[in-house]
């Protein structure tokens, strides 16, 4: 329930942060309400819930030691990555709004790089990231269901078929009534994203390590 009623009904624990949650979503959209003139407080809150649903699924398969095809944890692992959140968020403080007409494809400009995010981050490793590995990968995953498969590989090329599919998406000339702010942010996006998982056999991250050094000194 959108209410902060509602919290008092949880641990002491989550309290805090589902006002914090509850707060800061309606500042949000009153600040955007009041600078572009809409109201995204219920695409907001269904973005949220979307993604607490995920993150269940993903505890009841740990919890219950429940192996997911790696199709079904591909396609839970985008919506967890928090990317088609922090997209639903910025669509609307960009003063973009979701339509009858630009619904389906304003999804999919979302989705191919949340599942390119998915793919990279799943590249790696656990270790790479100082993590114990308990909520799995795809690559692992897909090599269980396929032992002499270059899982490596296949995740390589379902990332081009993704990036054809968002160049398909942005630069299409039917798909002309996308928002072009929104559309290079989704691009953006994309292409930072290989920068930010690209770990070498050390765990470091070179190429991210390199634009930082060019961008501050």
């Amino acid at each position: 329930r959108w209410d902060l009623a509602a919290a008092e009904s949880l641990p002491s624990y989550m309290i805090s942060c589902y006002k914090a949650l509850y707060t800061i979503t309606n500042d949000i959209a009153d600040m955007v309400r009041k600078e572009h003139g809409l109201n995204p407080i219920n695409h907001l809150k269904q973005a949220w819930a979307t993604l607490f649903d995920g993150f269940m699924i993903e505890g009841k398969w740990l919890s219950t030691n429940q192996v997911p095809t790696s199709e079904d944890y591909l396609r839970n692992g985008v919506i967890t990555s928090g990317a088609p959140l922090l997209f639903m968020h910025l669509l609307f403080m960009l003063g973009h709004d979701l339509t009858d007409d630009n619904n389906d494809h304003i999804l999919r400009v979302i989705s191919c790089p949340a599942k390119i995010m998915r793919l990279w981050d799943d590249m790696g490793s656990a270790k790479d990231e100082l993590q114990e590995g308990l909520d799995g990968s795809y690559k692992d995953l897909y090599q269980r269901e396929n032992p002499h498969a270059d899982a490596e590989k296949h995740m390589l090329d379902m990332i081009a078929g993704e990036w054809e599919d968002l160049n398909r998406e942005c630069f299409s000339q039917t798909k002309s009534t996308l928002p072009p702010s929104f559309m290079g942010a989704s691009l953006n996006f994309a292409r930072m994203v290989s920068i930010m998982y690209g770990y070498d056999d050390e765990q470091k991250l070179p190429a991210l390590e390199d634009y930082t050094r060019m961008l501050l000194f």
